[in-house]
């Protein structure tokens, strides 16, 4: 009886545990990662990015800073592309967790994708006719529960905060967003018009709801900065 009596306290006080563990979840880890309106809207620190790398722009001017334990796998004037835990070219070549930042010529380039999705560009675009166009307007709510956009404000830019949440993603391990999209225009010195994305880029499909490395993709665009800029 008194055996009887032990187990059933253990099994509600591993009960009780499981819902605390499943409550400080839903608050601390769902809630900000997993949630896009949330997600697009969580806090970003940069107080400790002294360690950071940098990458300049040597067309347009800008900067971005990003993680020391990411790798600078290409850098060209419209294209950086920074691997998760690399050491080498050689291991660039292979699949792994990425973050890819793309410059588009706004007036130049007609068109772009955000995932398999194809976005319209003309001169006068805005990041708010990009999200228009990414959510289609239409009454199927499976559409807008999978493609997302939140306006956030990055270094007083307006940007927009796209994700793509993939049927069969298990969200108790990645949350279910598959792919992010951060995307923000400006206007260089010389008065072009430039249309910015930062993403999740795709280095291994596994890898693509991983939560730290969108994360990451938020972090890094808020380092971009003109020199005389100070990111916030």
């Amino acid at each position: 009886m008194r055996k009887k009596i032990e187990i059933t306290i253990l099994a509600i006080a591993l009960l009780a545990l499981l819902v605390i563990v499943w409550s400080f979840y839903q608050e601390h880890v769902h809630q900000q990662y997993d949630l896009p309106a949330k997600f697009a809207g969580m806090p970003v620190s940069l107080q400790n990015i002294q360690d950071w790398k940098t990458c300049r722009n040597e067309l347009y001017g800008f900067e971005i800073k990003y993680p020391e334990n990411y790798f600078l796998c290409q850098h060209s004037v419209d294209r950086i592309s920074l691997r998760q835990n690399t050491t080498s070219e050689e291991e660039c070549r292979t699949a792994g967790k990425r973050i890819g930042l793309h410059v588009y010529r706004l007036g130049q380039v007609t068109g772009i994708g955000l995932g398999s999705y194809s976005i319209q560009l003309t001169q006068d675009t805005t990041v708010e006719d990009i999200a228009q166009q990414f959510l289609p307007d239409d009454n199927r709510s499976m559409v807008r529960v999978l493609r997302t956009c939140h306006p956030r404000k990055i270094n007083g830019n307006d940007a927009i905060v796209c994700t793509i949440t993939a049927p069969g993603e298990m969200p108790w391990l990645t949350g279910g967003i598959f792919e992010v999209f951060v995307l923000s225009i400006y206007e260089t010195k010389d008065g072009e018009r430039i249309l910015v994305k930062v993403s999740n880029d795709a280095g291994g499909t596994p890898h693509k709801g991983d939560r730290a490395l969108r994360r990451d993709v938020l972090r890094v665009f808020h380092t971009f900065r003109w020199p005389e800029q100070k990111a916030q």
